[in-house]
């Protein structure tokens, strides 16, 4: 069976931070789309992943983020900035479902 391409938004929370290496050890390619980076540097499975900047709510900075990805993980809710929780999160949500859709990726868990 050929590898799974798989995204994961939210790789630098708990759950992201769990999926990701597990992924990697059952044999997936791996991508991450995070806002920091750097944020990812000491965590033993860095080198081990694609790791992408990209911000949810801007759906600008998604470019190419999500080409050539079978699945994407979606694990992230809103935790601050500008507006609402629910207003951040439904901003999220949406460029998540439309860049998917622009890639042609087939499942978003």
């Amino acid at each position: 069976m050929d590898a799974v391409r798989v995204l994961i938004t939210g790789a630098t929370g708990y759950i992201g931070g769990r999926l990701a290496p597990r992924l990697v050890e059952e044999g997936h390619r791996v991508r991450v789309v995070v806002r920091s980076p750097e944020k990812l540097r000491d965590v033993p499975w860095h080198d081990s992943v694609e790791i992408k900047r990209g911000d949810l709510t801007d759906s600008a900075s998604l470019s190419g983020v999500f080409d050539d990805i079978d699945v994407v993980y979606y694990l992230v809710h809103a935790m601050g900035g500008g507006g609402s929780f629910s207003d951040i999160d439904k901003r999220s949500a949406e460029n998540v479902a439309a860049a998917a859709r622009d890639a042609g990726v087939r499942r978003i868990v």
